[in-house]
Parts: structure tokens; sequence; C-alpha cells
């Protein structure tokens, strides 16, 4: 039994202690005999001396404290010592302008330097460097082009030009085709991996690319003429000037090719698809006054090609395609804690499919497919202190689009016509973005879509990322994300099969929901003697609901779309650019992607598990400049479970400057002359060599 004097507040003595002994007059800890209370006084007298050598310091001298908390979070440039790369100016990420070195998410940037480098006419050829981008061509020149970032679907990256989304309102999912989208009076390009949809709404579940169009800094000229292998010509042309407030540029080009067949070759079919292409882009700005500015950007693409189906040739199967993108905008910051953004954009994409009847096939198709869009952006920044930017904004969304199918294929034919259909889109964003110092970064984001048919979703984004002193950054992100049905999904009229069962198609349902995905990532970048070594490795991970599927019978009868799929992608992204000297660099990427597709138990279509992608560029001389690439594709699979087999290429280009203002280059395309396939049954480029001239003032 223990006695009253050795229990107190229901705690048994220890000796000579009684811990934790609530007393009215002294809080914490009481010690009843005179050795502890004299050792608790010392030893608290020891820690308030320490604390104070810690945070005091002679007079004149900062305190050891501060020494620690200002090396934390000094500039970046005390850090990287020399801002290279890590200081390009991006705006995707935030919606208004940072440096790449602040970013929490995976950002790259892509600039006319890197364009010229690598000797690439499209924006295709210049994202097959990139780290997580695959992009896929149904064959070369003429061929649907596809990019998949981070394993996610084709339609679940998010395209714009200069903040206006691009894409085809009217095809089934959407998907922007990359294939004759030019570099053309482009300034840079804006890679940004993982979701963005708290930021940027539907579609950019894998990520985002921005086109940005050049703003004159300066007045330049220059014209280009490259020919070369399959009786391919190129002509192109920049111009620009910049004075006083006003500012312009203007570019265009013109390509046009005989092409290889759209279809594999060696398949038997010798049918070459030419390929005539124009595309022009202009931009303007005009300041009006210190903290107000104008601008508008416009850009149009025409293009008519010959393709083939099936995996065979269609000897009179052509299409004509047209893009057109307009926008406007002002800025404006009337006082230092408070700005406002305005857009306006506009986009129109018809294309058009005829072919006659040949000895070898009776189809005749005739069809059109027609597609608009206009928003509407307007966000407020408010600079709460020097660190925090609170961002407020508004989007506003229409889109509009129709077609007409009609063909006939001997025995019988099919039509459909669809009217006009719509859909529309309202959208609140807050995002808040925390920078100091562009070491330590934060965002946090959420926002509302309410979609005409889909309803209404809420997405959330929250990352964040710090640079130790090491030059060390270590970074990290959670968020979800969702894609709207399309108007075709929602709208599609459903056509009958014939006699004996062949064709046929359930058409869209309006009871569609949104496409759903949760995704996390965690990276480090790593940066060695001021920029000449980057490394970076980035893990992630993007699970996808209510995937919008259809099926298809053994008769070729599809149903109707339905909210059926379920996918996961994850994986690694690792790489790295190296300058070991001022006259060489090297930079090499690999994604390691492994997808699952649990309708079928399979990889999803088109991604490969690995896949690897270098380019090292070499001054040789004063006047000569190499660069070579190298890319390695593993296995994939599409449809029907086709394998589509392994491969590498090289690809080779020399530049040679003549005078300061004329260069001559040759490039080299396949240099080891593969056969190989992006998507089964479509062949790509065998050895292609191309010379050219180019002037620059």
């Amino acid at each position: 039994m223990v006695s009253q004097e050795h229990r107190i507040y229901g705690f048994r003595k220890i000796g000579n202690l009684t811990p934790y002994i609530p007393n009215k007059s002294v809080r914490g800890f009481y010690f009843k005999t005179k050795e502890e209370k004299m050792r608790k006084i010392v030893l608290l007298a020891a820690l308030c001396l320490m604390a104070a050598q810690f945070v005091y310091a002679k007079e004149g001298e900062k305190s050891i404290l501060k020494k620690v908390l200002e090396q934390a979070v000094s500039p970046i440039d005390t850090v990287v010592n020399s801002i290279g790369e890590l200081g390009r100016i991006v705006v995707t990420p935030s919606k208004f302008e940072e440096r790449l070195g602040s970013q929490s998410s995976a950002v790259t940037v892509l600039e006319e330097d890197d364009f010229e480098k690598e000797k690439v006419e499209y924006v295709k050829s210049a994202l097959t460097n990139e780290m997580g981008v695959d992009v896929v061509e149904n064959g070369s020149f003429t061929g649907q082009t596809s990019v998949f970032m981070r394993g996610a679907n084709s339609n679940h990256t998010l395209i714009m030009i200069d903040g206006i989304k691009v894409y085809d309102p009217i095809s089934p999912n959407a998907a922007y085709n990359f294939a004759h989208l030019t570099l053309d009076n482009v300034n840079q390009i804006e890679v940004m991996r993982g979701t963005q949809s708290a930021l940027y709404g539907s579609d950019a579940i894998g990520g985002v690319i921005n086109v940005i169009t050049k703003e004159a800094k300066k007045p330049f000229f220059d014209a280009s003429f490259e020919t070369g292998s399959f009786s391919t010509f190129i002509e192109k042309f920049g111009i620009g000037s910049k004075e006083k407030n006003f500012s312009y540029s203007v570019g265009g080009s013109h390509t046009k090719s005989r092409g290889i067949s759209n279809a594999q070759a060696k398949n038997n079919n010798p049918e070459l698809d030419g390929y005539d292409r124009y595309a022009i882009s202009a931009r303007a700005d005009y300041r009006i006054m210190e903290d107000m500015k104008v601008g508008a950007i416009f850009r149009n693409t025409s293009t008519r090609f010959g393709y083939d189906q099936f995996r065979k040739d269609y000897p009179n199967l052509f299409q004509n395609d047209y893009e057109t993108i307009f926008s406007s905008y002002l800025e404006h910051k009337p006082i230092d804690y408070y700005s406002y953004y305005v857009k306006l954009g506009w986009m129109y994409n018809f294309r058009r499919d005829h072919d006659d009847r040949d000895d070898g096939w009776q189809y005749y198709l005739r069809d059109w497919y027609s597609g608009y869009m206009f928003k509407f952006d307007y966000r407020n920044n408010f600079y709460i202190t020097d660190i925090d930017t609170f961002t407020v904004g508004y989007e506003y969304t229409w889109e509009m689009g129709d077609s007409y199918y009609y063909l006939d294929w001997g025995s019988g034919n099919s039509e459909s016509d669809m009217p006009k259909v719509f859909s529309r889109n309202s959208s609140l964003y807050l995002q808040n973005r925390v920078n100091l110092n562009d070491r330590i970064t934060s965002t946090q984001a959420l926002r509302i879509d309410d979609h005409s048919q889909a309803g209404t979703h809420i997405t959330y984004k929250v990352d964040g990322s710090y640079l130790f002193p090491t030059k060390t950054k270590v970074r990290g992100g959670w968020a979800t994300g969702f894609k709207a049905p399309t108007l075709y999904q929602l709208n599609a009229v459903a056509t009958s099969a014939d006699a004996w069962g062949w064709g046929g198609f359930g058409g869209g349902n309006p009871n569609l929901g949104p496409e759903t995905s949760q995704s996390y990532e965690l990276g480090l970048d790593q940066y060695l003697f001021t920029e000449k070594v980057i490394f970076s490795i980035t893990y992630f991970q993007i699970m996808l609901h209510n995937l919008i599927n259809t099926t298809t019978n053994a008769m070729f009868y599809t149903s109707r779309y339905e909210n059926t799929g379920k996918a996961r992608s994850q994986g690694i992204e690792c790489g790295g650019k190296i300058k070991p000297v001022d006259n060489v660099e090297l930079s090499a990427y690999y994604t390691y992607d492994d997808t699952k597709d649990y309708s079928t138990d399979r990889p999803l279509l088109r991604r490969p598990l690995h896949k690897f992608k270098a380019f090292t560029s070499w001054r040789i001389m004063p006047k000569l400049d190499v660069g070579l690439e190298v890319i390695a594709r593993g296995l994939s699979y599409d449809n029907n479970s086709d394998k589509i087999k392994p491969y590498g290429i090289a690809n080779l280009n020399m530049n040679y400057a003549l005078t300061k203002n004329f260069d001559v280059y040759i490039k080299f395309v396949n240099l080891l002359n593969k056969r190989y396939e992006e998507v089964r049954g479509y062949g790509e480029s065998p050895f292609a060599a191309y010379v050219g001239t180019k002037a620059s003032f």
C-alpha cells in the first residue's frame, strides 16, 4: 500500500524524485530535494547562456543564428554563383514571370538557340529530345502526330500557343495534331510535366506545353532555303523590329515534298504521299505607359497532303488542314501591390478528306470537320508581400463543332451529318505562390470548373521545393486533374450496321462524366561547377479513373462512349547536361514509364517502358558546329496487341559560318538507315540528307 505521502496526483514516488508534480506557484517540473533544485537552476542557466551566445554576438558582428538563416535563404545567385539556364524566364508554371530556377514543378525551356543547334523545323522535332515527352508519328511527313507525357493519353496534355489552347474540337478525343506546327517566329517552348489542372483546367493531366511567339527586342531579319531527299524544298523568313514603345515580329515558311509512303513501304506500299504546307505567324506589342501594355498574336497554317489507311496504300486519299489562332491581351499594374491581366483568344480548326475510286479500291469518300473555340481569361495578382503572390482568376471557354461524312464502298454507303453542337465551361481559380529568393518556393492552387454538360469539378495542387547550400534542390507535389468529355464523345451521331453486321456506331453519350486523375511526384536536381553539370531525377505516379472508352465487336460495330476505364502510369525521369568545356555540350535523358490499362491488364498503347535520348553539340572549329542526336525506344504495344519493336536511330547535322551573316549546313536523318515504326504498319523516314543556307541580319 502506497502512503499518501508517496502518492501525489496519481504518480508514485521514485527515489528522491517525484516527476510531474503540478504546483500553483511553480509551473513545470518540481523536485523535492535541494540538490535537484540546484541542478535544475544550473541547467536552465547554462541553456540560457548558450542561447544568448548563439543569438547574440559582439557589437558590430552578425549573430550565428542570423548568419545561418541568411545562408539558408540567401538568393539563388549566391548558391549557384553563375545563373545561366536557371535564369531563363518562364510564365507557364504560375501564369506570371519567374525564373526557371525557382520552380517547384518539373519544367524545361527550349529556346531559339536550341532549335538552331538541332536544325529542326517543327515543334514535334524540338520536343523529341525532352525528358518525359514521347512523340509518336503515324508515319513521316503526313501522319497524325501525338504527344504523350508521363504515360497519360495524348489528349491529357494541354497544348497552348501563347496561352490559348489548341486542339481539334470535333475529333473523337480532341487531341492536338503536332504534324504541321512549325517553329516559325517561336521564341521559346515551355514544357511543364505533371498534372496542372488546378491552374489550367481540363486536359492538363500529363502536363502542359506552351509555345510562345517571339516579341522583338531589336531589329532583325533572317531567311533560309533548304532542299534534299524526297524532292523536299523548304523556304523560311523572319523579320521584326522595336521602335520606342512598339515592336513587331513576323515569320513564315513553306514546305513541299513528294514524301514517302505513309503506310509501311516494305508491306507492298510503293505509292508516295506528297506534302505541301504554308505557315505564317505575327505578333505586335505596344506599351501604352510604363505600367500598361497591349498586344495581339496571329498564326495560320494551311496544309494539303496524301495519306493511307488500314496499313495500305490509298492513292487518291488526301486531306486539307487549316488552323488559325488569334489572341490579344492587356496587362496593367496600376499600383505596386496589384496587377491584372486580360486575354481574349479564338481558334478555328478545319479538316477535309476526299478519296476517289481507283483500280485497287472502290471507296469514294467526302467529309469535313469544323471546330471553333473562344476563350476569355481575366486574372488578378495581389502582391501580399515581397515573397507571396495571390492570384484570383476567371476563365470562360466556348466551343462549337459540326461535321459531315459520306462513304460509298461500292456495295453500300454510309452517311452522317452532325449538326452544330456546343459546350461552355466557366472556371474560377485561386493560387498562392510563395517564392523566397528562388530558394524556398511553394504553390497552393484550387480550381472550380463548371462544364455545361459534364457538370462541376474541383481540382487541387500543392507543391514545394528548397535549394540547399550544396546546390541540391529537392521538390515534390501532389495534384488532382480532370479531362472533360469532348464534343464528339457527347454528341456524335449514331450510325447503323449494314445488312451483314459490318460497321455501325452507338453514338455519343450526353451523360458522360469527366476523366479524373490523382498524381504525385518527388524530384531532386543537382547543380555543379556553376551549371556546367546539371542532373535531375524525378519519380512520378498518375492514377487515371473514369476513362472514356468504347468496345468493338468482331464485325466492327462500335458501342457508344462510356466512363469505364482505369489506368496507371508510374516511373522515373532522369537526365542531365554536361558542359566540360565552352565548345562542347552533352545532354542525355532516360525515361522509365510503367503503364497499365486495368481493362486489358496490358501496358497502355504506344508507350514504351524504356526511352533514351541524347544530343551532343560540338564546335570543332571557330566556324564549324556539329550536332549528333541519338534516340532509342523500347518495346511498346499497338492495337490488337501488335508489338512495336525496339529501335535506335541517329541524326547528324553540321553548320559552317561562311561570314558573320551567312551560314551553310547539312543534316542527315536516320544516319544508319534503320527501318522502324512508331505506329504499327506506318513508315518512318529512311536515310535522308538535306542541305541549306541561312542569312541573318
